[in-house]
């Protein structure tokens, strides 16, 4: 017999009990299209982290610490503007002129020192009672440090008093539907008792009276410090972050205190008072510097070349190499659950194929009869079951492409109202498509080797004795 006289023959068996055929293909279907959920899902969550590195130019950028003995801390993030770090208290100091040489390196387009800025005890809505943690990261905004914004616009060099929010204060904040409603309004960071930064005029301490008094109303007071927020981040990997320019970020970070002195020459014993001022970039030096790299291929060279300067280099890379990892891991652990039905479904065809064997013991022992060997009978049994897994693969791989389609139309259309944009995020590659196929079928294959060898070793004369 030829190839399509088993695939006739066996399509038309099946057909006999179409309600048995179709329960067991949905059995198939279920399973297939379980598999290819639980799949999708982690290469669409790869895929979508992906686009947000990209959008975020993380791929293309080499953070710079203070030395390659130090390890990375929590205030300095892997990649990108996750974090600034807030000096150094170990390795080179990172300073202006360290900046100005990694701008010399071969394939660097762009240079930006990055710094956190602490000190505040929590940030509101202008107008809003109700208060929140919030961590800011001063930085030069320049063409090729923008962030990946939904609404306003990225800071410019220079300003004072503006910020650019994340997803978690914008969620925060209530307007995480419309993002471009917050454009405009003022935040309020609180400071820390004792703060003299930016925007606080000290009092001089009074020459008499109660010197001890002044210091503590001092070191108990705190200001308010308003921004205006010009612009909304995309949501992504630093959504805790808010944006400054390093230059306010300086204002913030310099201390003011006055400076006692021996009484001058009209009085000898009063003390005399300067203003002075601690700036903790100036003494500490930035907490990171981000190097932006001219393509992906040269960021590796890059990072070479910063660490023998006695510098740490840290790139996407080792991120992504731990991320493909998790994932990995995920999408196995999740494909197995997801197996788990196509197991229930293997035992749906052995099931229908032993049923198939007793209600057509009269049929073998015809073929048997009339010359038909063990191993026809083998083959087209092995090949019903195939078919069954065949069939079962190619319906969930239509239905499962058909809800992706819908998922991906819809869940586009929903982040393209909160001004985000992703490809797919319901990812189908075709191998995974066709890997389906392919498994559903041998899953169907092997249900059918042993009610395939149970109806080769029917005895003819047994078998047409039997009906």
């Amino acid at each position: 017999m030829r190839i399509i006289d088993y695939i006739k023959l066996g399509g038309k068996n099946l057909w006999r009990q179409k309600l048995r055929t179709s329960l067991t293909v949905v059995a198939v279907v279920i399973g297939a299209i379980s598999v290819i959920v639980m799949v999708s899902l982690v290469i669409g969550a790869k895929s979508i982290f992906m686009q947000q590195l990209e959008a975020m130019g993380a791929l293309t950028q080499v953070t710079v610490t203070g030395s390659s003995e130090v390890e990375e801390s929590g205030g300095d993030g892997p990649f990108g503007f996750m974090h600034g770090g807030s000096g150094n208290s170990e390795g080179a100091e990172l300073n202006d002129e360290v900046v100005e040489k990694l701008k010399g390196i071969s394939h660097v387009q762009d240079v930006s020192p990055a710094t956190s800025v602490w000190g505040f005890q929590s940030v509101h809505l202008d107008g809003t009672d109700k208060k929140y943690s919030a961590m800011l990261t001063g930085y030069r905004p320049t063409p090729a440090f923008e962030q990946s914004i939904i609404a306003g616009r990225n800071l410019e060099p220079g300003e004072i008093a503006k910020v650019v929010i994340g997803g978690g204060l914008l969620d925060s904040f209530g307007y995480e539907d419309n993002p471009k409603d917050i454009l405009g309004q003022k935040v309020i960071f609180k400071t820390n008792k004792g703060y003299t930064g930016y925007g606080v005029e000290l009092p001089k301490p009074p020459a008499g009276g109660d010197q001890e008094q002044y210091w503590e109303d001092l070191n108990d007071k705190t200001y308010d410090i308003e921004a205006e927020i010009v612009g909304v981040m995309s949501p992504g990997p630093g959504d805790q972050q808010n944006f400054i320019t390093i230059t306010w970020a300086k204002q913030i970070l310099t201390n003011k205190y006055w400076q006692g002195q021996e009484g001058g020459s009209g009085n000898q014993s009063e003390p005399q008072y300067e203003l002075d001022e601690y700036n903790q970039i100036e003494e500490k030096g930035y907490g990171s510097i981000m190097v932006k790299v001219d393509s992906t291929d040269n960021v590796e060279q890059v990072a070479t070349d910063i660490e023998a300067m006695d510098l740490g280099a840290s790139t996407a890379k080792d991120f992504l190499d731990e991320l493909n990892k998790l994932l990995s891991t995920l999408g196995v652990i999740l494909g197995a659950i997801g197996a788990v039905s196509l197991a229930v479904a293997t035992i749906g065809i052995v099931n229908t194929m032993v049923m198939a064997i007793y209600e057509r013991t009269r049929e073998i022992g015809v073929m048997r009869a009339c010359g038909a060997s063990r191993g026809v009978i083998r083959k087209l049994f092995t090949l019903e079951a195939a078919l069954l897994g065949l069939l079962g693969g190619l319906l969930g791989v239509v239905i499962s492409y058909v809800l992706a389609t819908i998922g991906n139309y819809y869940g586009n259309q929903y982040l393209l109202d909160q001004g985000m944009s992703f490809s797919n995020i319901i990812s189908l590659p075709w191998w995974l498509l066709a890997g389906i196929v392919g498994f559903t079928m041998l899953v169907g294959l092997l249900a059918g080797l042993y009610p395939a060898w149970r109806a080769a070793r029917l005895d003819p004369v047994e078998a047409l004795r039997r009906e």
